[in-house]
């Protein structure tokens, strides 16, 4: 456990301990999933998890199973705590170790601004508020061509919201100052020290639009440098090398949602562009678009969405190795570099249909397929174990949920 979180944790119970009167309120969500994928050589995963269905396991029930309790605590009028306590798994070590998700005091200044300080989600999407709370969304997952762009859950720091309300709606900003733990992710490392992010929302009635923006720090994972060394001494690849070196690059994240929902039916998509000058990661923009129906207790819907990334894609060291270039104690690195100059281009779009039936109160059981599709030379957003080394191809995913609230 970081000293971070052992502070935001000792500065709850203090909290908690000063004020006699606090009222403490207690919830929690989870979800009991399983997925089957048609492509065996390559897995379908998650929040770009190391492994899942398909190649590693037939049938995965690691990927979307999670489970969380949630504590509010209420110290008076204007302060409050909330501490978030996730299980999941997502180091593909099998294990569901539980982690601080949220943790975070909330200072209400006025009726309409407040500060808040510690452990909050990142507000990046739609659904920010309730991403990982399955049971409050129609769908067995968020579309990954949009969400996999912001792998990142939370964020530590200092965060500003006020709302106002705007015509015959309410306007809400909020401006943060925050870190991201580092995150590995399309062989860089992701962290966010000193960085800044802005989101906006305005509903009315059915509608909502919602807009972000976030600036973050990227960084060569360790054990980089050797790889790099190689690619910068292969004839033409100079250029190439430099576009990979990354030490605090910046990147910047845009997306847009809008949902409209009176009730009978309802209508969602959102749009996202990630910019990366330098590194590993690629820039990519991204969209789906989600429709659907409720009759009763059941939900069908239609979901498509896409990714495209941004090259360059060259690969001067396969041509180099195949000329003969790279000498023969170079060959494995030379691989190595190929493969991941490949799987960069991660292009592909997934049409996905289901339906959510609500088997009683705070349970509901979804059933969803999807057909993902590559384009042409990308990789897509799987994840290949060493023995595949050309593209994997489309895949037919079968999932099923269980998910509930208490």
């Amino acid at each position: 456990m970081s000293r971070r979180t052992k502070f935001l944790i000792l500065s709850y119970l203090i909290c908690g301990s000063a004020y006699a009167e606090t009222e403490f309120r207690v919830g929690g969500f989870g979800t009991l999933g399983i997925i089957h994928s048609s492509n065996h050589l390559v897995d379908f995963t998650t929040d770009a998890k190391p492994d899942g269905a398909g190649h590693t396991r037939n049938i995965d029930a690691e990927t979307d199973t999670l489970a969380a309790i949630q504590v509010d605590a209420i110290f008076n009028d204007q302060l409050s705590a909330t501490i978030q306590v996730l299980s999941h798994e997502n180091n593909g070590s099998g294990n569901f170790d539980p982690v601080i998700e949220w943790a975070n005091l909330k200072w209400k200044i006025t009726p309409n601004l407040s500060i808040h300080l510690g452990r909050m989600g990142l507000p990046a999407f739609m659904v920010s508020d309730y991403r990982l709370v399955n049971y409050a969304n129609v769908w067995a997952r968020p579309p990954n061509e949009v969400y996999i762009q912001a792998p990142i859950s939370h964020l530590d720091g200092i965060s500003a919201r006020y709302q106002h309300p705007l015509g015959d709606g309410i306007f809400n900003t909020e401006g943060s100052y925050y870190s991201i733990s580092s995150k590995s992710f399309q062989n860089t490392t992701v962290s966010g020290g000193g960085s800044m992010l802005w989101n906006g929302s305005y509903e009315e009635g059915a509608l909502t639009a919602r807009l972000f923006y976030a600036r973050f720090n990227l960084s060569n994972p360790d054990g980089s440098t050797p790889f790099l060394n190689v690619l910068a001494n292969v004839p033409g690849s100079g250029e190439l090398a430099d576009h990979f070196f990354a030490i605090n690059e910046k990147g910047k994240y845009y997306s847009l949602g809008l949902l409209y929902d009176p009730g009978k039916y309802f209508i969602q998509g959102e749009y996202a562009y990630r910019n990366m000058d330098k590194g590993f990661i690629t820039t990519t923009y991204s969209w789906y678009g989600l429709v659907g129906i409720r009759r009763g207790k059941w939900s069908p819907y239609f979901m498509y969405s896409d990714l495209r990334s941004i090259g360059p894609f060259s690969d001067p060291v396969a041509s180099a190795m195949a000329n003969g270039a790279l000498g023969p104690s170079l060959i494995s690195f030379g691989y190595a570099i190929s493969q991941v100059i490949a799987q960069r281009n991660q292009s592909q779009s997934t049409a996905a249909i289901g339906v959510r039936y609500d088997l009683m109160k705070n349970i509901a059981l979804k059933a969803q397929y999807d057909h993902i599709q590559l384009k042409d030379g990308s990789y897509g957003l799987y994840t290949y174990p060493r023995s595949q080394t050309t593209p994997a191809g489309n895949a037919n995913v079968i999932s099923l949920n269980l998910d509930f609230v208490f």
